[in-house]
């Protein structure tokens, strides 16, 4: 009895040394935030192409993107319990900058043949709305670690086409056809984060971030020329972050 006695008051003790520990350590902190640096998207984009019973089954398999700086801004709430914080964070960025290409590529059917494709592609994105949650770990008393995670809303606009100077057939013709894909929607895109933070007073703090994008989807798809053939346009969106920035405690 004296034992359950003594583990029950020790017990007793350590919950409230606990509930004192996160009563006194937790603080919240609003914030305003900004930063800007590189931007970098690739798009991959995979035709397959399924034809009547005079065709073969054939797959164009393209790359765009470009790099360009950008910048973004947002606010933010911190619970601080240290050694470590967990922050949720709303705002929006730059878009990255529109690509339009025409070139010329190749493509071979599945019997060996090849097809001369004039091929036109515009991408266009739209400015997106960010949230996302970080979870930090405070390294000394100016600097912390963090990572989180979180969600883009972008409008995205593709206008995809290509003239066939060979139709995918066993004896290519000359004769020639058009295939157009569309694609506008607002898409949901993942989002993980990584980065540091450097107090430099009380209210400002500097951070470099690295962000990471992907996402995957398929185009809707016309064919001009046979309407009884069956394509499918699929396309994934890799995009890549580089900034640093400023955090000011409000």
């Amino acid at each position: 009895m004296i034992g359950i006695a003594k583990m029950g008051s020790s017990t007793k003790r350590v919950s409230t040394l606990a509930l004192l520990i996160l009563t006194t350590s937790i603080h919240a902190q609003t914030y305003i935030f900004g930063n800007f640096g590189l931007s970098g998207y690739s798009n991959k984009y995979s035709l397959t192409y399924t034809g009547t019973t005079t065709t073969n089954v054939i797959s164009h398999n393209t790359k765009t993107g470009d790099a360009s700086f950008g910048a973004s801004g947002g606010i933010g709430h911190r619970l601080n319990f240290l050694p470590y914080y967990i922050s949720l964070e709303a705002g929006t960025q730059t878009s990255p900058n529109q690509f339009e290409d025409n070139s010329k590529v190749t493509a071979t059917t599945t019997d060996g043949t090849t097809a001369l494709t004039v091929l036109s592609i515009t991408e266009k994105f739209s400015n997106p709305i960010i949230a996302q949650i970080k979870l930090g770990y405070a390294m000394s008393k100016r600097m912390n670690v963090f990572i989180g995670g979180g969600i883009e809303l972008a409008k995205f606009e593709l206008a995809y086409e290509h003239l066939d100077f060979n139709r995918f057939a066993t004896t290519p013709s000359a004769s020639t056809s058009t295939f157009t894909a569309t694609y506008d929607k607002t898409q949901r895109l993942p989002r993980f984060v990584a980065g540091a933070e450097y107090a430099i007073t009380p209210q400002i703090t500097w951070f470099t971030t690295l962000t990471y994008l992907n996402k995957s989807s398929i185009a809707a798809v016309a064919d001009t020329n046979l309407s009884t053939d069956t394509q499918e346009l699929k396309f994934s969106r890799k995009q890549i972050n580089g900034r640093v920035g400023i955090v000011y405690f409000i």
